[in-house]
């Protein structure tokens, strides 16, 4: 089944980040400040996948999630860990980051993550 990339809007600044291999400067993309429900999951420091909660084809994962009182946060925690995804997280991997630099505005080219409500119980 071939996925479609989406096109999604991202702030990028560069940030000095800590990491297992020493202090790097890469860039650093995030969600703008009023997109509750959506997600970045990331590999390592990119961006790789896209969810957005209020995307009509979660519809019962979204109720799931408004009724079982979990967070779509943990929740997709959870489905990143059933599914093995341990190169794949919801934050970039280091230990610790500082954003600096001006802010731009980017358009990425990401895949949604596939959720199906199998998944979800």
């Amino acid at each position: 089944m071939q996925i479609n990339k989406i096109e999604v809007k991202l702030f990028m600044r560069k940030a000095l980040m800590i990491t297992q291999n020493g202090i790097k400067i890469r860039p650093s993309y995030y969600l703008p400040d009023m997109s509750y429900g959506q997600f970045l999951i990331y590999n390592q420091f990119k961006p790789a996948y896209y969810v957005d909660f209020f995307d009509s084809r979660y519809q019962e994962i979204r109720k799931q999630v408004e009724t079982d009182r979990i967070s779509a946060k943990a929740l997709l925690r959870k489905l990143l860990a059933t599914d093995k995804q341990y190169q794949l997280a919801l934050s970039e991997r280091c230990l610790w980051k500082f954003r600096f630099g001006k802010e731009i505005s980017v358009l990425c080219e990401l895949e949604p993550y596939e959720i199906n409500s199998q998944h979800a119980d």
